[in-house]
């Protein structure tokens, strides 16, 4: 289902679906959760005849991000005759010259089009999804080389989760005067400081780890005398599931509603607007954060709470810097009443809530393409909780006792390597990649595969994580020598770069 506000539609579609229809340029701060694949398709309706040809190409970073994408912009595509077809298709599915719009990674995109096998020349609209983690997959350059080729006059509507560093100087050279959404995030220069507040978020991938969340919240919340807590949701449906959900948790559910007042005690659950008065503990959100008015529009009494799918929490982070809200995440419950899996699987969840995991998905990209997911995941499991426990049993020594069974993820963190980020002043536009990078490392200062972590690989520069104990011989050993015929000068990376 699509996002949807108060008014019916994501706010990022009010803002823009003029812009959009009049033909203009778009750079949007939006990630998932903002309901932003119905501008794109908005854009597609209003670009594209039925019956003319491959006109609209909408670039992506993976292709779960296309089948997304394709199903937000079919909320506005459904009473169109366009074809949308997601590329490449699964086998025996449709021809892609039959589509009039195409959605896929830009180097699969690029590979069709270079081998003749794409009619383009009537292409006049190019949507980017998620320019932010293409840059980091290592897709902007393909996606960089479509907008050299079909760019020219088409219309380009760009959404992203972060536009900085080189992402900026890229858009700016290839998306002519654009309608910038929301402004004040393009603007904002942080002179107006200080927070209004925080945003107490649980962000999990599956609806039941999301209301263990939002239960144990509500648990902490209940002594708190006189005092009902509010829980928001978009459709009743939802409602009835959370009703249950918490129920079945041991939290207190009662009847009432908005228009009611707060009851004294328990939690309300409903889809009406946030006006309840009375003494409130918590008042919180469920749902995907695609509208800022209706986070604004919460009691400013309580605890602020915003419950979203993992997925979104980036789009969420989005929202609270518009309203200079402080975001802080709700954790589990108490670690006494954790075991050792439960903990495991909390860490593993913990890292993938705490920030973007774009290159290793790179790293694990030729893997993926020949196994599931969970295959792959769970090798990844049984590998890191090894790992954990040959280090701990090493570590024990002849007459100590040895560790037992699989090392518990505090373990396999002592065993793992601090990482030092490392600037290397060679970039892309030296031809530099991360194998000259990985190999001038090694080859330097005999570092081990193992001691080298994530590279961010720049226009002008390079970003590398290091093991923290090797991190001076890594930059004494680099500096001077020299990568794609540039000197190397290396060291360590500032904050916030």
């Amino acid at each position: 289902m699509p996002a949807t506000g108060p008014h019916g539609d994501p706010e990022v579609l009010r803002a823009l679906e003029a812009a959009v229809r009049r033909g203009r340029n778009v750079a949007m701060l939006a990630a998932a959760g903002s309901g932003h694949e119905r501008v794109f398709g908005t854009a597609i309706e209003s670009a594209c005849e039925a019956g003319a040809g491959l006109q609209a190409l909408v670039l992506v970073p993976t292709r779960d991000a296309a089948l997304r994408v394709g199903a937000g912009a079919a909320a506005v595509l459904s009473d169109s005759d366009l074809a949308v077809l997601v590329w490449p298709p699964v086998a025996g599915g449709a021809d892609g010259g039959q589509a009039e719009v195409l959605i896929g990674r830009p180097i699969a995109l690029l590979k069709e089009i270079r081998g003749g096998r794409m009619q383009t020349a009537g292409v006049k609209l190019i949507c980017i999804d998620g320019a932010d983690h293409a840059l980091r997959l290592g897709e902007w350059p393909a996606a960089e080389a479509l907008l050299d080729v079909l760019g020219g006059e088409a219309q380009k509507v760009v959404a992203s989760g972060s536009f900085e560093n080189d992402l900026a100087d890229l858009v700016e050279r290839h998306v002519a005067r654009p309608k910038r959404w929301p402004e004040e995030l393009f603007v904002d220069d942080g002179s107006a400081g200080g927070t209004a507040g925080d945003l107490w978020c649980g962000a999990a991938a599956r609806e039941e780890e999301r209301i263990d969340l939002l239960a144990a919240a509500l648990g902490d919340a209940s002594g708190v005398d006189g005092a009902a807590s509010l829980v928001l949701c978009t459709t009743q449906s939802e409602a009835e599931r959370i009703r249950a959900g918490l129920h079945a948790r041991g939290v207190s559910v009662v009847e009432g509603s908005a228009e009611e007042g707060a009851p004294s005690a328990g939690v309300v659950v409903t889809t009406e607007p946030a006006h309840m008065e009375g003494e409130l503990a918590i008042v919180a959100r469920w749902g995907p954060p695609d509208d800022i008015e209706a986070y604004q529009a919460l009691p400013a009494a309580g605890r602020r709470i915003a419950i979203v799918d993992s997925l979104h929490l980036q789009q969420l982070r989005l929202l609270a810097r518009r309203a200079r809200w402080r975001v802080r995440l709700l954790g589990g419950g108490p670690p006494a009443e954790q075991d050792a899996v439960q903990r495991f699987r909390e860490t593993v969840q913990s890292r993938l809530q705490a920030g973007d995991l774009s290159a290793e998905l790179l790293l694990l990209r030729p893997l993926l393409e020949e196994n599931s997911t969970t295959d792959v995941a769970t090798a990844l499991a049984a590998l890191l909780r090894e790992r954990g426990a040959i280090e701990a049993r090493a570590e024990t020594g002849p007459g100590k006792p040895a560790a037992r069974g699989p090392a518990t993820p505090g373990e396999v963190q002592a065993v793992l390597p601090a990482w030092t980020k490392i600037f290397v002043n060679v970039g892309k536009r030296d031809g530099a990649g991360p194998g000259d990078i990985v190999g001038a490392i090694t080859g330097e200062t005999g570092a081990a595969g193992g001691q080298i972590g994530l590279i961010e690989l720049r226009a002008s520069f390079t970003l590398v994580d290091v093991d923290a104990e090797i991190a001076d011989r890594v930059i004494q050993g680099l500096s001077g020598t020299q990568i794609k015929g540039r000197t190397v000068s290396a060291r360590r990376a500032k904050e916030g770069i």
